[in-house]
């Protein structure tokens, strides 16, 4: 599903490209070689967890059960869903895709490198975490630190996951995209769903 979307064919096709990495790919990769040191080496990998498979599933877990204990059933279907759907495609393109990672990450990975699954988790996480908040908030400046907050974090994810050199640039970009095409699906295929418990 996610493959067929405009642009998308492109894009997978010059991440499965052997030796043909982008412009911007390198570039991006090179700049951050400038910036490695061992302070900022242990900070990037701290914040790095933030957006690992372990973490995000322990809170995928968490509200999804806090949001059953509430009988918010469209919300607990719209995470899994998005959730379970999002990994499966992330599996899916390491698979297709092949693509190496770059040469001699500062942390240990393993398996292929498009698109970023740490990308994935944060995007996913915390777009869900501020489609609940949002109408909690009444007030405007609110929703604008709600919003700045989480891409912050996200962004400040895919950064650590490119200065480690576990991910190309591109491998991040594809894995917010990943995880925000599934918000919006899970969004509106739960849309119709009956209307859950009052908030």
């Amino acid at each position: 599903m996610v493959t067929t979307a405009p642009g998308w064919n492109h894009i997978v096709n010059q991440a499965r490209e052997d030796g043909n990495l982008p412009y911007h790919d390198l570039q991006a990769t090179t700049w951050m070689a400038d910036l490695i040191g061992p302070g900022l080496t242990g900070l990037m990998t701290d914040i790095s967890l933030l957006g690992s498979r372990g973490a995000v599933l322990a809170a995928v877990a968490v509200i999804a059960l806090g949001l059953l204990l509430r009988k918010r059933w469209q919300d607990t279907a719209l995470l899994l869903l998005a959730y379970g759907g999002g990994e499966m495609t992330v599996s899916f393109l390491k698979s297709y895709c092949q693509r190496p990672r770059p040469a001699a990450p500062l942390v240990l990975v393993h398996g292929y490198s498009f698109p970023s699954g740490h990308a994935f988790n944060i995007m996913l996480i915390c777009g869900f975490i501020t489609y609940l908040l949002w109408p909690v908030w009444r007030r405007a400046w609110a929703h604008g630190l709600t919003l700045a907050a989480s891409l912050f974090l996200i962004a400040l994810v895919g950064f650590s996951r490119i200065y480690l050199k576990a991910h190309w640039l591109d491998d991040v970009l594809a894995g917010y995209a990943v995880g925000l095409a599934w918000l919006l699906i899970s969004k509106g295929l739960t849309a119709t769903a009956a209307p859950q418990s009052p908030k």
